[in-house]
């Protein structure tokens, strides 16, 4: 299937991943959150938005030095420069609203992060009803 044929499906495609503070979606959190969207201009699939940020810790929440050794995302970089959760889930929002399909590399594992992400600050309801490929 060519790349271009899911636009005769879908309105646009958002290609995403997370970094997070451990495997567990249910404990632990996501530190990093980046997406590009997709979208036909003139015809052409065009990048239309990219996002790249660093979450906010929960209170009392920390990056184990293994997660920082692997992302190079610091608990100290979370504090200086990550975005509050709510903003994140704000922005998520806006990006998947429409006819949009999601993508990610091993998506089961960022969406089971996302979801409780949103099911904590944001809403939920947003990946409903939402095709999702994982690449």
């Amino acid at each position: 299937m060519a790349f271009e044929s899911l636009f005769a499906r879908y309105d646009k495609l958002v290609l995403f991943d997370t970094e997070t503070t451990g495997l567990l979606y249910s404990r632990d959190e996501i530190i990093e959150f980046a997406a590009v969207v997709v979208e036909l201009v003139n015809g052409i699939p065009t990048i239309t938005k990219e996002y790249d940020e660093l979450v906010a810790l929960a209170p009392g929440g920390f990056v184990p030095p293994k997660i920082t050794e692997l992302t190079g995302i610091s608990t100290q970089d979370l504090r200086e420069k990550g975005l509050p959760k709510t903003r994140v889930c704000r922005d998520i929002a806006e990006m998947f609203q429409g006819n949009t399909l999601l993508l990610a590399y091993n998506a089961h594992f960022d969406l089971s992060f996302l979801f409780y992400m949103l099911l904590r600050d944001g809403d939920p309801a947003i990946l409903k009803g939402k095709d999702k490929l994982d690449l």
